[in-house]
């Protein structure tokens, strides 16, 4: 059985959005009335992030578990500090290393605080509301579309089935009748890298845990 994907509804008109407005996904169909009249106002910047799609956060993790991550990335960062004090920049890799999972244990605790939840742009029908069943991807020349199978999750083939994720009123996502709003996911903290040696760079980030939409197969 294919999952059902969440669907948005959006009030007629806000005239001062908040930090974030919570949207039910519950109620359909949606015009998203209020989003298109602050786009078309040219009040682009960070709009996803401010129209956010259910399902609500679970509770934070215990006191206990927060304080243990945020001990274990301090601990990571101590290190790092002695051997710099050791070995000045001669052991810049175990600096690095130090520090990249510093970073780790970081996001990790930021996701616990959100009960294992993270905030990701995810892709809408601008008319109905229904969240597509597609994959934002981040490539060499930026971010895209990938549009996926409802029944098996695969990519889709073609050149329609891929979306440039540009965003204003006449970028790829709104001439394919899609509109880009914030959904939280369940996540996870990884160490994600591009390049190879000193050329390469690596970073700590969340991740989703769904294979890039909800209800995935």
């Amino acid at each position: 059985m294919t999952a059902k994907l969440p669907t948005v509804t959006l009030p007629e008109s806000v005239n001062d959005l908040p930090v974030a407005f919570n949207i039910d996904p519950a109620n359909m169909p949606a015009e998203l009335a209020a989003f298109l009249q602050v786009r078309s106002a040219g009040r682009t910047a960070g709009l996803w992030s401010r129209f956010i799609v259910g399902p609500e956060r679970m509770a934070p993790a215990d006191q206990a578990t927060l304080d243990a991550m945020k001990e274990a990335r301090d601990t990571e960062m101590r290190k790092r500090e002695e051997s710099f004090e050791r070995c000045d920049n001669d052991g810049f890799l175990t600096q690095w290393a130090h520090g990249l999972t510093a970073q780790k244990h970081q996001v990790a605790a930021e996701l616990a605080s959100n009960g294992g939840f993270d905030l990701f742009p995810g892709l809408f029908d601008r008319k109905t509301g229904a969240r597509v069943p597609a994959i934002q991807v981040h490539g060499e020349w930026g971010c895209y579309w990938r549009l996926c199978d409802p029944k098996t999750g695969r990519f889709l083939h073609g050149r329609e089935s891929i979306i440039p994720d540009t965003r204003g009123p006449t970028g790829g996502v709104a001439r394919r009748g899609f509109v880009v709003l914030g959904e939280w996911a369940r996540a996870e903290a990884v160490v994600r890298s591009i390049g190879t040696g000193l050329s390469g760079r690596a970073w700590a980030c969340a991740e989703r845990t769904d294979n890039g939409y909800p209800g995935r197969p």
